[in-house]
């Protein structure tokens, strides 16, 4: 059965019926995060906000504004370490084309090096170093 307003009353009626409380409430706020995501303007959570008690509604619309949030932070961390990753490619590109040799540990300073500042005065250095000392050298 597609989800319709109108049928919506007698679908919590039976799901309160056929389930034990805690049953009943999870699948209620579940109904209630997917009439938030519907996608197609029916009007669902009107008619289950109207039908449900506020503190299941509202369980819905904080799993929304978390979902959010997650999405931002872990939206802006992607473009971080994109950033970073980018440092310390351009970083051992120069390197590289400059025939200035690296060693394994080095490499491994460089892939764990997570402050993007650090990262680019070091992409600086490359540019005049001659040896990876140079590159590591003082602040």
């Amino acid at each position: 059965m597609d989800a319709d307003p109108d049928n919506l009353p007698r679908v919590l009626k039976d799901l309160r019926r056929r389930n034990d409380k805690a049953r009943y409430e999870e699948l209620a706020v579940a109904m209630t995060v997917l009439a938030d995501a519907d996608c197609r303007g029916r009007g669902l959570r009107a008619v289950l906000a109207a039908h449900l008690p506020e503190e299941l509604v509202m369980q819905s619309w904080v799993y929304k504004q978390g979902h959010e949030k997650g999405h931002e932070k872990g939206h802006k961390e992607g473009h971080e370490e994109g950033r970073r990753e980018g440092l310390r490619e351009g970083l051992l590109r120069v390197l590289v084309a400059r025939a200035i040799p690296l060693s394994d540990a080095q490499r491994a300073v460089i892939a764990a090096e997570a402050d993007p500042e650090v990262l680019a005065r070091w992409h600086e250095r490359a540019l005049t170093a001659r040896s990876p000392e140079d590159l590591f050298r003082g602040p």
